[in-house]
C-alpha cells in the first residue's frame, strides 16, 4: 500500500467527490532529463478495476 511505503516523488489522492477519480504529481528524478519537473496527473478507475487498469492523463 502507498501509506505503508510510499513513493518518493509521487503525490496522489481522491478527488473530494469521487473515489473513482484521482489527482496528483510526479516529480521528475535527479539525472534525467524530466529533472526538476513537476508533472500533474489524473487517474480515472472504472467500476471493473482492478480486472480493467485505470487512465492515466498527464498535463
Amino acid at each position: 500500500m502507498l501509506s505503508e511505503a510510499p513513493v518518493i516523488g509521487c503525490n496522489v489522492k481522491p478527488k473530494m467527490s469521487d473515489i473513482l477519480h484521482w489527482e496528483g504529481t510526479i516529480t521528475g528524478p535527479k539525472g534525467t532529463p524530466y529533472e526538476g519537473g513537476i508533472f500533474q496527473i489524473e487517474l480515472n478507475f472504472d467500476t471493473g478495476y482492478p480486472l480493467n487498469p485505470p487512465k492515466v492523463s498527464v498535463f
